[in-house]
């Protein structure tokens, strides 16, 4: 599905779509596409998210890839909330967060092939996050 067909599907069911797209030569690592409905219905498409979790850890944001327009996280009602700021001041801060998302990320697939369950990377993590 293109980006032009989620964001339309996404203004006429007034839904935030999130995309994980796992590619073969790096399984472990998502490709993240967000498309956002804001109040008024308006759709914005972002190709390219990245996680980012705070020091103290906790939830993960999604960082669009421009930074221009804030992050996004998942509250505890599962509804997509955004906030118009990022969620780290500097760049040394931004790029701390993403390693260490990244690293949780890996490490929750290794915890599962530990425990000995052998799924494909999608469900791994699904199964990880409940």
């Amino acid at each position: 599905m293109t980006a032009s067909n989620l964001t339309h599907f996404a203004r006429a069911s007034k839904r935030n779509i999130l995309n994980f797209t796992f590619v073969e030569e790096n399984p472990y690592v998502p490709i993240i596409s967000l498309v956002h409905v804001d109040d008024d219905g308006q759709a914005m498409a972002f190709e390219n998210c990245m996680l980012w979790l705070p020091q103290s850890g906790g939830r993960c944001w999604l960082v669009p890839d421009n930074n221009q327009w804030g992050a996004f996280r998942i509250d505890d009602q599962f509804k997509l909330r955004h906030n118009p700021r990022l969620p780290a001041r500097s760049e040394k801060a931004a790029f701390a967060g993403k390693v260490r998302a990244y690293e949780r990320l890996a490490q929750i697939t290794i915890d599962q092939l530990i425990d000995g369950c052998d799924v494909p990377a999608p469900q791994r993590l699904e199964e990880r996050a409940i």
